[in-house]
């Protein structure tokens, strides 16, 4: 099972993804995505593989610069 998660900064950032099958976030999986830039409009995607069956996945997107993470989008 795979799912595509889009996201979208207002500067140059990296990507990142956590993913859980609890809401609680107790072991998130972290997924590095690419990095938005101008020519992407600030948009990123990142394709999560190998999800576990038969479960909700819940996840966050964060975009880090030099200037740090930016918040959490759940």
């Amino acid at each position: 099972m795979s799912a595509v998660i889009w996201g979208r900064s207002d500067v140059d950032a990296r990507m990142l993804v956590e993913w859980d099958t609890e809401a609680s976030f107790k072991n998130p999986r972290r997924v590095q995505g690419p990095k938005s830039t101008a020519a992407s409009d600030w948009t990123a995607r990142c394709i999560l593989r190998d999800l576990p069956p038969d479960s909700e996945i819940l996840y966050r997107v964060t975009f880090e610069n030099t200037g740090g993470l930016s918040q959490p989008i759940l």
